[in-house]
């Protein structure tokens, strides 16, 4: 029995440090698009808070019983989300901070491995962003969940890595440094990803 070619989907990570813009970038793309999924770890803070309380732990993402008990587990769960979406939409875009996927080859390995089987390019972009920014945006945003890193903000900054990881192309960062410096690097994205799933989409016209 012919099998029809299946079109080509993309899993879009766009990952930086917290408070870096994230949301924000990861949005104005999926607006872009209109028919994708837009997926954000923060979404389940509401469950991953739960479980610190239950456990009688704060809900601080940098304390030690957060990661090693319910970090990964929030990362399995985000992105059984997105292979599932993807067997339905050819765009899923997640924003987290992926500190450990994009940083660790064969973390990373594992999510590409794992989005080929639903037929997905995986691209990693990362959110450019400097130190004194994001402690602006924390202060300025003033959410729980950053409760722990305001207590000692420059203490937290001083540990947190903003370099762009060596898996993630140079052409694949957004400079979210000032207002305005994203929106070229926005749309430069936006117009790859459709340049992709449009070439996709001939080479499976051709095939079929």
């Amino acid at each position: 029995m012919h099998e029809e070619p299946r079109e080509r989907r993309v899993l879009l990570l766009v990952a930086a440090p917290p408070a870096s813009g994230k949301t924000f970038i990861g949005k104005k793309i999926a607006q872009e698009f209109g028919d994708c999924v837009y997926l954000d770890l923060d979404s389940l803070n509401v469950l991953s808070r739960r479980v610190c309380d239950a456990a009688g732990c704060p809900f601080d993402k940098d304390a030690s019983f957060f990661r090693e008990f319910v970090r990964d587990d929030e990362y399995r769960a985000l992105f059984a989300f997105a292979f599932e979406a993807l067997d339905f939409c050819r765009l899923v875009i997640i924003s987290a901070p992926l500190t450990r996927e994009i940083r660790d080859a064969e973390r990373f390995s594992k999510v590409v491995s794992q989005a080929a089987k639903h037929g997905a390019d995986v691209i990693p972009v990362w959110v450019l962003a400097d130190p004194s920014a994001c402690a602006g945006n924390m202060l300025a945003r003033n959410e729980a969940r950053d409760q722990h890193k305001r207590q000692d903000l420059e203490a937290y900054l001083s540990r947190v890595d903003f370099t762009r990881p060596a898996l993630i192309s140079p052409h694949w960062q957004v400079d979210n440094r000032s207002k305005t410096s994203w929106q070229a690097d926005v749309r430069r994205i936006v117009m790859e990803i459709k340049a992709r799933l449009a070439e996709a989409d001939d080479q499976r016209e051709a095939q079929g």
